[in-house]
């Protein structure tokens, strides 16, 4: 008895997140302890990864969150199936973090939009929680017809940690993003296609590349090691791991470095404006190997697609990010 109990809590534990484990799940946690049933899985149609049976959403839904040094450690990071990293005012990033699956726990800490949040979101259909926004991010939210659900407005689908103080403190979770928008009756949307598709068919014959790195600038120093026991990158940010709220590194299957065209919004402002129509190159991170990409988004409305060796590109089942990158900054980015 002594030491069923352990073994029964540790086969818990492995079940959760899109990129936590090295290889998709082919069954449930439960199965071969007696007693337990065997409850049915099926693969999430947004990041590939075998999910309890019913806990899928129609469309995602999808958290702008904090990632300066006073808002890591971060919630919610492990289970996102795809999270974009995207450089703002000051030299620093945030991150939208896009949910396809239901889970328990928190997501924050929750920060503001800039129009280029409003672009992704209405690229993948879904809907976007945030606190507060630039006045050019109210204007995309607006003619892009986004459904949103901005604190400021929408209190009850949020709550303050008190431990931590603003504007790092504000956090939600999916059981409180889903009521809120029943509350305010938002276009149910139907059933969406995955923007990406994923699959058995990566592509293979990359070149090496254990170690990757992207310099935003000095306040924002990523880095990414390939850890071949699990198949995932480990990834630091200043030369220190990132880790979630449960003290766990992020671990990520797929990584994608997007160049776009970066300028300010006016002359003189600090706050960019990213140009995510259009076409232009990057590169695709998997197993340890990069391989040069192509990507092409023919409208606001439009998905994005990327091409690795002349065909479109399939994503190895797990959580995948996405950093986008001036076209300017190309020697920002190094890997080996």
């Amino acid at each position: 008895m002594k030491k069923t109990i352990p073994y029964i809590l540790f086969l818990l534990l492995i079940a959760v997140g899109c990129g936590r484990d090295s290889t998709p799940t082919t069954g449930n946690p439960a199965a071969g302890v007696p007693g337990k049933a065997v409850a049915p899985t099926e693969p999430c149609r947004f990041c590939g990864q075998d999910i309890q049976e019913g806990m899928a959403l129609a469309s995602p839904l999808l958290v702008v969150l904090d990632n300066a040094a006073p808002a890591r450690p971060q919630s919610g990071l492990p289970q996102a199936c795809l999270v974009y990293e995207v450089p703002v005012e000051g030299g620093l990033t945030r991150l939208l973090a896009v949910f396809g699956h239901r889970f328990t726990g928190e997501i924050g800490p929750v920060r503001s939009v800039r129009p280029y949040f409003a672009l992704l979101t209405h690229e993948h259909g879904g809907i976007l929680a945030y606190c507060g926004a630039s006045p050019r991010g109210e204007v995309a939210l607006r003619e892009l017809r986004v459904a949103h659900l901005n604190e400021i407005t929408n209190s009850q689908g949020f709550f303050r940690r008190s431990e931590r103080r603003a504007p790092y403190n504000l956090y939600t979770d999916l059981d409180r993003l889903l009521a809120a928008a029943e509350r305010r009756k938002l276009p149910a949307a139907e059933k969406r296609e995955p923007v990406f598709s994923t699959g058995p068919n990566a592509p293979i014959g990359g070149e090496s590349a254990a170690q990757v790195q992207i310099a935003y600038s000095g306040e924002a120093l990523v880095e990414y090691v390939f850890d071949r026991q699990s198949g995932l990158y480990l990834r630091s940010v200043n030369g220190k791991p990132h880790r979630d709220d449960s003290g766990s590194q992020l671990a990520i299957r797929n990584l994608v470095i997007q160049f776009v065209n970066i300028r300010p919004e006016e002359t003189a402002s600090e706050r960019l404006d990213l140009s995510l129509a259009g076409r232009g190159e990057g590169y695709y991170f998997a197993g340890g190997q990069s391989f040069p990409l192509t990507w092409n988004k023919k409208s606001a409305a439009a998905p994005t697609r990327y091409t690795v060796n002349g065909s479109e590109l399939v994503f190895s089942p797990g959580t995948t990010w996405i950093h986008l990158v001036s076209v300017r900054g190309r020697n920002s980015v190094l890997f080996r």
